[in-house]
């Protein structure tokens, strides 16, 4: 087995690798035998993340908006840092962590 290993830029390492399990196969249940009462329709949308067929409606989560904010704060700290400095290095690694994790939230 070949298992690859990555490394991000916030000097934080991971791997990734795929289990094969043999599991039994269940039945399928019948349309007939679902309650019919109990299902809900569900519409997704660009400006709200979902609506229901029971009038509920959740709004989309702004993370990018969230982390552009903050993105550009730090961004500007790390700007005024003095050039190859210890507190520049550690300011490099917040930008790099924020930009990862803005990433990590729109996958």
């Amino acid at each position: 087995m070949i298992v690859p290993i990555f490394e991000r830029y916030i000097l934080e390492w991971y791997t990734c690798f795929t289990v094969e399990i043999n599991k039994e196969v269940k039945e399928k249940k019948k349309i007939e035998d679902i309650m019919i009462k109990n299902m809900v329709g569900i519409d997704v949308g660009l400006n709200n993340l979902l609506a229901t067929s029971k009038k509920e409606i959740i709004d989309n989560p702004r993370y990018l908006r969230k982390s552009e904010e903050k993105l550009s704060r730090i961004q500007k700290k790390h700007s005024r840092k003095k050039l190859k400095s210890k507190n520049r290095s550690r300011s490099r690694l917040k930008v790099a962590r924020i930009h990862e994790k803005t990433i990590n939230q729109r996958l």
